[in-house]
């Protein structure tokens, strides 16, 4: 059955009894929901879900409920240790490096010591629990619909013994729809918390944003991703962020609106979080993955085992560089807004 404490608790009870579900109906596979004192829900799945890759009805139910109400879950232990581990070891001793090439653009503040870092694009290194995990593909295709696409496989490191933040901002930079259309799927590659870099979240406040919100006066700090400086301490008043503590192995789904920061990563040790996003079949989105043509039939397998598709041009190269095409047109000429 679901467990429940804290504030949550009334508010989950009445969405529960309106459809009609009562929680001694609930699948007892299903261990816990947990509010913490964080703010962000997280749910634990079934020793049994977990061996099979299998998503139950009742875990997919429950993700959904909580990523449309509050913006972002964490599903506990849902992603191959081992699989992270490995992907950690490779990049870790690629981040310092790619830190100090010239040239190389930091997000936000130079301080905040962030930048990206693409996952590898090998197949060897594609492990199918972080770029095609079932839990994944099931709780995103409830919300988005049938074959779900990846448009973009990026990763974001906080660099150790950093002092800046990001600004407040949403991963959006032109006009958006108003309701769910892109979701954010995040791999920890390491323990997570406010000490070495736990991304600042603003629970709730994707369900009203618009691109109103953002900041697009010249010279913003963080450019037209960031949300005005108003808006932010009005929303901190009422609610203020949080830091979530994430552990290695847990999946973190977000939408794509939600208001977040990078925050400091005070360690010694870079950070490492990868970033898969996923919009409906008929988004049209201009943004698409560069992988190396052995990954084809890889991809083309994943699209039959778990519905993910994937919008990629395939090239002869072991590792390409990421590119991303994006503009800020309308990605569908047919949507109304």
């Amino acid at each position: 059955m679901f467990l429940l404490t804290g504030p949550y608790r009334s508010s989950f009870q009445q969405i529960f009894q309106s459809h009609s579900v009562k929680e001694a109906t609930l699948n007892p596979a299903i261990m816990a929901i947990q509010h913490k004192s964080n703010g962000v829900l997280a749910l634990e799945v079934s020793d049994e879900e977990r061996s099979s890759q299998s998503p139950s009805a009742e875990t997919v139910g429950a993700a959904v409920t909580i990523l449309q109400r509050d913006g972002i879950v964490i599903i506990r232990n849902a992603v191959d240790i081992d699989a992270l581990k490995c992907l950690n070891k490779v990049l870790l001793e690629k981040s310092e490096a790619l830190a100090a090439q010239p040239g190389i653009h930091f997000n936000n503040d130079r301080s905040a010591r962030n930048i990206s870092q693409p996952p590898p694009y090998t197949v060897d290194l594609m492990f199918e629990s972080v770029w095609a995990n079932p839990f994944t593909a099931a709780i995103s295709a409830a919300i988005l619909g049938p074959n779900p696409r990846v448009h973009f496989a990026n990763g974001n490191t906080a660099l150790g013994r950093a002092s800046g933040r990001q600004t407040v901002h949403a991963d959006l930079g032109s006009r958006h729809l108003c309701f769910p259309f892109g979701i954010v799927a995040n791999y920890y590659l390491i323990d997570t918390d406010e000490t070495n870099g736990s991304t600042e979240v603003w629970v709730g406040t994707h369900r009203d944003t618009t691109i109103e919100d953002h900041d697009h006066s010249p010279g913003a700090v963080g450019g037209v991703s960031s949300i005005k400086p108003e808006l932010v301490e009005a929303r901190r008043a009422v609610l203020p962020p949080v830091q979530p503590a994430i552990k290695q192995g847990d999946l973190v789904l977000r939408d794509l609106r939600l208001w977040h920061a990078g925050m400091p990563n005070k360690s010694e040790t870079a950070r490492i979080m990868l970033a898969f996003g996923m919009f409906p079949w008929w988004y049209q989105s201009p943004l698409k993955l560069t992988l190396p043509l052995k990954s084809k039939a890889l991809l083309e397998s994943w699209k039959r085992k778990h519905g993910l598709d994937f919008a990629a041009e395939f090239v002869n190269e072991e590792w390409p560089d990421p590119k991303f095409r994006a503009t800020i047109d309308s990605m569908n000429p047919a949507i109304v807004y």
